[in-house]
Parts: structure tokens; sequence; C-alpha cells
């Protein structure tokens, strides 16, 4: 694959979402991201649910396990580490949440290569 956006798209691409199926993502995923779920909404009928930020910038847990709560959430996205800023989402935690309710979680880990140990 040429790229990591490409490969990231290619998985996204890959999944099997249906119209009225709930992707769980936040403001600061990537732009390239959020293009795959409008064409996704788009093409399928899937429904968007960006989850706020908490006091600290990173996604807000409490209400994220609130709408991975709702019987029709199918994915999670998450950008571990965006692009500057020094924001670094609590990846593991967000994990735990979706393998409890047996949803597909889709992480986006490309900058986290570089500026943490990852293994």
């Amino acid at each position: 694959v040429e790229s990591a956006t490409r490969g990231w798209t290619l998985a996204f691409h890959s999944l099997k979402l249906a119209a009225g199926d709930r992707l769980i993502t936040t403001a600061c995923d990537y732009g390239s991201n959020f293009v795959a779920y409008i064409q996704a909404k788009e093409r399928l009928g899937i429904e968007i649910v960006i989850v706020p930020d908490d006091s600290s910038g990173q996604i807000d847990m409490d209400i994220l396990r609130k709408e991975a709560s709702h019987p029709r959430t199918r994915l999670i996205c998450l950008c571990h580490i965006p692009t500057g800023g020094g924001l670094v989402n609590p990846a593991a935690e967000v994990g735990r949440v979706a393998r409890e309710r047996g949803i597909l979680y889709l992480l986006d880990a490309c900058q986290s290569v570089g500026h943490l140990q990852v293994d």
C-alpha cells in the first residue's frame, strides 16, 4: 500500500456497514478519514456520531460509553495521536469499551509511531 492513509481507507471500506448503523468518532479525526465517513453516510446511510472532548482534550469516555451502548453502534474509529498539539487519546481504554460491547474498533495510530513506543 502506497501510504498509511490509503491503508486506513482500504480497511474502512472493507467493513460491512449498512443503513442505520452508527459510527462513533471524534472531532480530532483526520480529514481524510472524515471523507470516508461521509462517503459511507451518503452511499450506505450510516449515522456518524462525533463524541466531544473532555476537559483535557481527549475523547470524553463517559459520552463514548453512552453512545457505544446504542444497539446500532457498529464501529468506533479513533485517531490515537493527531498531528501536532500533543494530544494522546486513550486508545486502550476505548478498545476495552469496544470489546465489551462487541463493536468493531478501527484505530488510526500512524502518528503514534515515532512519538510513543508501540508494540
